[in-house]
């Protein structure tokens, strides 16, 4: 492999998959030619990046992101108790009535 896929790899930080576009490899399942250009990086001793060299952008979107779905969660738990609340309301009136009309009768 040349230099410049190793370049656009560790210097721009170009994704595998976004070289393997660059470059044109088209594959059914297009996993293939993002491994296609991760094998030859690692032939020519480019080590795979991993999670803890990531864009500190990149950390944050993900964290806004979790951010906002515990939020999401937080604010339909609190939905859920105060439905369950208004339901547990209504039957105590359902059962009151049917015991007033049980006595009635």
């Amino acid at each position: 492999m040349n230099d410049e896929p190793q370049r656009l790899y560790v210097q721009q930080g170009f994704s595998a998959a976004k070289i393997a576009k660059l470059y044109g490899l088209k594959y059914k399942i297009p996993k293939v030619a993002e491994s296609t250009v991760l094998y030859q990086l690692k032939r020519d001793g480019i080590k795979r990046r991993t999670l803890n060299v990531l864009p500190i952008r990149h950390l944050e979107k993900v964290e806004k992101v979790q951010l906002a779905r515990r939020r999401a969660e937080a604010i339909s738990r609190n939905a859920c108790e105060e439905l369950g609340t208004e339901w547990e309301r209504l039957l105590d009136r359902i059962r009151m009535h049917r015991d007033e009309f049980v006595h009635q009768a």
